[in-house]
């Protein structure tokens, strides 16, 4: 005797679990895939903004030291401290000298013009090159945040609609672990801008004592 097709009610159903376990698998896959993205994208990023900085901060502290133990700029530094009465007797009792001495005093000028003169052009050189980095370790900053944001809201999203608790375990467990999120690579990049934003400070603070003394240095009358 044959037997007919099972009819609906005695068909083998799937499980509702089985359901939600198979659509959970695919929507996590896809959330995986968009996080590789983000993940080389960055790590990409990263090594070549950070060859950039690593070069730049080197740079910059050697090129600010020469200038600040510039013997001439410590000179006139000096000669800063000193009463206007006496800096004033100095150039005057200089000025007394024979006509070399005032050629010499000249010669002096015109180097202190042009030592002054290069640092204020390397400053503002410097000043544009850290500009560009402090944005570029910015936005690299904001490229994480910004993802991980996406990706919480869409798990959010996915686990109201379907009753599900996958957002914490992911955020935890998988993101959290990859280099964007690694805590040592988050304090590495803010230590990053900190310090472009401290040499900006320092160069800007420089440059502006440069043209100070240039134009004490204009103002003694040294031409």
């Amino acid at each position: 005797m044959e037997s007919g097709p099972l009819s609906p009610s005695t068909s083998q159903a799937v499980p509702l679990d089985e359901v939600k376990g198979s659509l959970q698998h695919k929507f996590l896959a896809l959330v995986d895939k968009e996080l590789r993205k983000v993940v080389t994208w960055y790590e990409i990023k990263r090594i070549e903004i950070f060859d950039r900085y690593d070069r730049l901060n080197m740079e910059t502290k050697q090129e600010m030291e020469p200038a600040k133990n510039s013997p001439r700029l410590r000179s006139l530094s000096h000669s800063e401290n000193e009463p206007p009465s006496e800096r004033t007797g100095l150039i005057n009792k200089n000025r007394r000298h024979s006509d070399i001495s005032v050629d010499l005093e000249a010669g002096i000028s015109d180097i202190y013009n042009v030592d002054l003169e290069r640092i204020a052009k390397m400053r503002g050189d410097l000043k544009k090159r850290l500009t560009d980095v402090y944005v570029k370790l910015s936005e690299l900053k904001s490229f994480a945040e910004l993802n991980w944001e996406g990706i919480r809201k869409g798990i959010k999203k996915y686990d109201k609609v379907n009753g599900c608790k996958l957002k914490d375990q992911y955020l935890n467990n998988v993101m959290s672990k990859e280099s964007p999120y690694l805590e040592e690579n988050k304090i590495k990049l803010k230590e990053a801008i900190d310090t472009i934003t401290q040499h900006y400070a320092k160069i800007t603070t420089t440059r502006e004592s440069c043209i100070r003394k240039k134009h004490r240095v204009e103002g003694h009358g040294v031409t």
